[in-house]
């Protein structure tokens, strides 16, 4: 495991999370009613709720695959830092599965920022 795998993982949940966002976009763009004015609006007659389905099941199908790779990527990541020290494992969950930013790590585990970037690359180096 390297920090391109770390990194993949957050990649995976932040592109799951825009999915999620997208989906109910489209699903609140099909089930907005327009105001009847009275005016005719052409002959189309839609079925905005079967619409809906078909495209809320799409996105579930795309979104359902990207969980399984993020599990099976957080299995390898779990494998992989198992064997690590409890600071070890602490810093690199906060970062890369729980996306803590450096300022916001060095606060939680109470130690300086430069100190947790150098931890950082100690582990790395460990896991490469």
């Amino acid at each position: 495991m390297n920090k391109q795998t770390l990194q993949q993982y957050i990649a995976i949940i932040r592109e799951i999370e825009h999915l999620e966002a997208e989906k109910q976009r489209v699903i609140d763009r099909l089930f907005v009613r327009q105001p009847l004015d009275g005016m005719p609006h052409g002959g189309r007659i839609s079925d905005t709720v079967g619409e809906a389905v078909v495209r809320r099941e799409h996105f579930q199908q795309i979104i359902d695959s990207k969980l399984d790779q993020l599990i099976e990527l957080r299995q390898e990541i779990e494998q992989a830092i198992g064997e690590l020290p409890s600071l070890d494992r602490d810093l690199l969950r906060l970062r890369y599965i729980d996306g803590y930013s450096w300022e916001q790590i060095a606060i939680k585990l109470n130690y300086s920022i430069q100190h947790i970037w150098r931890c950082h690359g100690k582990i790395l180096s460990k896991l490469g």
